[in-house]
């Protein structure tokens, strides 16, 4: 199996998608922790917020993430989905929700493993970020350890 720094990269997205929606001055520490490094076609909106993270201006950040994340779907997924992963129905299972408009499961995956699981099956997937995620960036200042945006959750079907 190869690599797919997308779907990092994604994961990071979502987590800082997060802490940004909060005006949270962590954001900064966690951009630089994950980001620094990264070198892509999507260098420039990775500069972009940065900038904006560092200025405080949170709005503008949240801007150039959801366009990098637009961007990074479109290579994840042949057919993203729109809905956003409160809309799916419940199962049984924790990480099994059931979409009422394609008539499918779709699938909580946490990391690449199970992603290109799902991908080989054919399944529908919701790209998840672990509870306690914040845990190991947190210190004295930052309260939020158990977040989870289940509305910023990516969904679709894995090329």
């Amino acid at each position: 199996m190869t690599n797919n720094p997308n779907l990092l990269t994604l994961k990071n997205l979502n987590i800082l998608q997060a802490l940004v929606m909060d005006n949270d001055k962590f954001s900064l520490s966690f951009f630089k922790n994950n980001f620094k490094e990264q070198k892509s076609n999507t260098e420039k909106l990775i500069i972009d917020i940065g900038i904006e993270i560092e200025n405080e201006n949170y709005h503008f950040a949240m801007i150039h993430i959801k366009s990098m994340k637009l961007e990074i779907n479109k290579s994840l997924f042949k057919n993203p989905c729109s809905k956003s992963y409160s809309d799916l129905t419940e199962t049984n299972d924790d990480d099994i929700k059931f979409c009422s408009d394609c008539k499918k499961n779709v699938y909580l995956v946490y990391n690449e493993v199970e992603f290109e699981k799902r991908k080989e099956l054919e399944q529908c997937v919701a790209l998840g970020t672990e509870k306690n995620i914040y845990d190991k960036y947190k210190d004295k200042e930052h309260s939020s350890c158990n977040i989870l945006y289940n509305d910023e959750i990516d969904l679709g079907l894995p090329f």
